[in-house]
């Protein structure tokens, strides 16, 4: 297995394999996680999806379906919706069971209790719903009756629906509707499908109510127009004059036709998120002239709609491109939330606001740079002029203003255009030497916003490759703000304070930001860059970053992750995708690696983090043991951590920090050693080859550590 690794490995990466972490490995990831996370993970590798939210005082507490699988409803607290901390799982899956992994839910407070409706895939392919308690919205137990919620109205609504891909959606992704709870009724909607007519129109949003949340009655849809394929994670809240629906609409289950307009607006071109607005929380709802929430190819997909402060609040997941290959993705955090609210002129409409309160995390200005550099400087060219943060320009070529110098850290880009003709916008994570980068253009007069790449041509030149174009649906001219967040992975793009629509990208980890002209007149002013550090390196800053490390046994070849270097380099593992370059592989042997610190130094904590991907054998180590050293000649053991008694056999990958906490520990020698569990026992595939040991980052806290 050993010698076929490679081989093994190239044929392996073009499957789609779930990640499903262990429960375990993610409480411990849990406590690694810094509090400081503004597009956030429940820990390395595992993904949030759907998410719902509850606020107890002033602290919000945000419930995120966890991992590729699905295979837990995690907690995290927030006090503003834009940083999060993890709490670990609030809800596991059980396998083999009704709730082998989980689907949507919500959380609220009723008749005194907090309660928690959440759904599964049920027996079969017929979804259910089950229902949970907590004291502390942090520890849930599970109803002894579960699901709650089986089988809809069969007068309504159809048990399954086998849409050849995801199982059924019947009965799940479920949502209370506070504004209609009575004294007596709690009233809930949920996923489902009518059962009737075209196949590809069933999708509708069903309702149903109940006096002790374990018996139900299901009434008609709420929301029923005869468009979707399916309807899920519905949400009904109030904003403004007007209550509204959401659903997502997800491209991949597939139309039939293009005929009408609820198809055309379902393209899977355009957004995920759809609504419906109504004068009372109950309906009757009707879909608004444009019925899209985002816009963007690889929109938020998955929202929920909080009240907080006097404002509506929008919290969104993501999907985040790992490839330039459109259908290369997965998904990823959550986003800061947004404010929503009624268009001005037009209440039936809703418009996603700029986040004033996500100003204050971005707090390190970037200078502009000083002179002028422009792309393809030959002195013919004289169309752009710039004094400072001031810019000119007429009847450009096409032309990158560079505005700073090379960041890789998450973004916050604020530019005031006025009078201006052609396509104008930022060039960011921008490469003068290799003429790449990433574009957001706005063209004025069509009312149009642009995600293109970057790409060189001839000896000089650079050429657009425009990957999505959308409509900008706010009011927009000549003179306008341009506001771009840019992380690693997303561009959120704002016009005149109004989200236009966002952009996932194959990571990119730095560059130069800078102004893009094309055919452009007019003039600009550099309102502010400010830049948040680079979350990576927040996440793995610390005492023993870039220090050597000597191995007593050699890693692989074939998974060197950048060389003995890589176990100190503050790049993280993040998920079995990242073995090309961030997981260090060792065949049959153990870990035994040591670390100079250069001085001694107050150690108060130790850890290193492992991968589990049985299919591929690799398995966590049996236990991890970490001595120190004053003068490299005499270790002392400091803390040893158990591994499981046995590898299991499912979930296939785990992704699991061995961390120790240590009272100030005076040493400047590190040293690792982590068991290999050497053979692949009976049972397991290629029972009897030597197992493979991956480790990633081995992070050393001492009190100048920097969080």
């Amino acid at each position: 297995m050993i010698r076929n690794q490679v081989t093994r490995w190239s044929a392996l990466l073009g499957l789609t394999l779930w990640l499903q972490p262990h429960l375990q490995a993610q409480e411990d990831a849990a406590k690694a996680t810094p509090p400081a996370m503004l597009f956030y993970q429940p820990g390395p590798g595992n993904p949030a999806a759907d998410n719902w939210c509850f606020k107890r005082g002033d602290l919000w507490y945000v419930y995120t379906l966890n991992g590729q699988g699905q295979d837990s409803i995690g907690v995290a607290v927030s006090k503003d919706l834009m940083l999060f901390e993890n709490r670990g799982v609030a809800i596991p899956s059980v396998p083999g069971t009704w709730e082998n992994s989980l689907f949507g839910g919500d959380t609220f407070a009723w008749k005194g209790k907090y309660h928690m409706l959440y759904s599964a895939p049920g027996p079969g392919m017929a979804n259910a719903i089950g229902l949970a308690e907590s004291e502390d919205l942090l520890h849930w137990k599970k109803h002894p009756g579960n699901p709650v919620m089986h089988h809809p109205d069969a007068r309504w609504y159809e048990g399954a629906t086998p849409d050849g891909m995801r199982g059924g959606i019947s009965c799940r992704d479920v949502s209370v509707i506070e504004d209609a709870f009575a004294d007596e009724w709690a009233y809930a909607c949920f996923a489902a499908s009518t059962g009737r007519g075209d196949y590809y129109r069933r999708g509708c949003i069903g309702l149903a109510r109940s006096k002790n949340l374990i018996d139900w009655e299901y009434l008609p849809p709420l929301f029923a127009p005869g468009l979707y394929t399916a309807m899920e994670v519905p949400r009904v809240c109030q904003i403004g004059s007007k209550w509204y629906l959401t659903w997502l609409c997800a491209p991949w289950y597939g139309l039939r036709t293009d005929e009408d307009y609820g198809q055309r607006a379902y393209s899977g071109k355009e957004t995920l998120v759809h609504y419906a607005v109504a004068d009372k929380p109950l309906g009757p709802y009707r879909l608004p002239e444009d019925p899209t929430l985002f816009r963007g190819y690889i929109s938020p997909y998955v929202i929920d709609l909080v009240h907080d402060a006097g404002e509506v609040l929008v919290t969104t997941t993501m999907f985040r491109q790992l490839s330039t290959r459109p259908d290369d993705r997965e998904r990823a955090g959550l986003m800061p939330a947004m404010p929503i609210r009624q268009a001005t002129g037009n209440p039936d409409k809703l418009e996603v606001g700029f986040p004033d309160k996500l100003r204050k995390y971005f707090a390190d200005p970037l200078a502009v740079i000083e002179p002028l550099r422009v792309n393809n400087p030959l002195p013919e060219f004289q169309d752009v002029v710039k004094a400072g943060n001031h810019l000119t320009f007429a009847k450009t070529s096409t032309r990158v203003v560079e505005l700073t110098e090379p960041t890789g850290a998450d973004l916050l880009v604020d530019v005031d255009f006025k009078a201006v003709s052609g396509r104008v916008g930022l060039a960011l994570r921008y490469d003068p030497g290799a003429r790449s980068g990433c574009a957001v253009l706005v063209d004025p007069r069509r009312k149009e916003l642009q995600f293109a790449e970057i790409q060189p041509i001839y000896d000089r030149g650079i050429i657009l490759n425009v990957q999505e174009r959308h409509n900008i649906t706010s009011a927009v001219g000549p003179d306008f703000r341009l506001s771009v967040v840019q992380s690693r992975d997303y561009q959120v793009v704002f016009v005149n304070g109004v989200l236009a629509a966002t952009y996932s990208f194959c990571r990119r980890d730095a560059g130069r930001v800078g102004l893009f002209l094309e055919n452009a007149s007019g003039t600009c002013v550099v309102d502010g860059i400010h830049a948040r550090p680079d979350p990576d390196d927040l996440r793995t800053e610390h005492a023993a970053r870039g220090k050597p490390v000597v191995l007593a046994h050699p890693y692989h070849a074939s998974f060197p992750a950048g060389g003995a270097g890589a176990l100190t380099d503050g790049k993280r593992g993040r998920t079995w995708r990242d073995l090309s370059y961030n997981w260090q592989g060792f065949a049959g042997v153990d870990l035994d690696a040591t670390i100079d610190l250069g001085q001694v130094t107050s150690i108060r904590s130790l850890q290193s983090t492992y991968l589990q991907n049985t299919p591929n054998g690799i398995y966590l180590p049996t236990s991890v043991k970490y001595l120190v050293s004053v003068d490299g000649s005499k270790f002392d053991e400091v803390a040893t951590i158990a591994g499981d008694a046995a590898p299991l056999l499912k979930p296939d990958s785990v992704i699991r920090p061995f961390a120790a906490t240590l009272a100030g520990v005076p040493a400047r020698y590190v040293r690792v050693l982590a068991a290999n569990i050497h053979t692949i026992p009976a049972g397991y595939p290629a029972a009897g080859a030597e197992a493979w040991l991956f480790v990633d980052e081995i992070i050393v806290s001492a009190p100048k550590e920097t969080h």
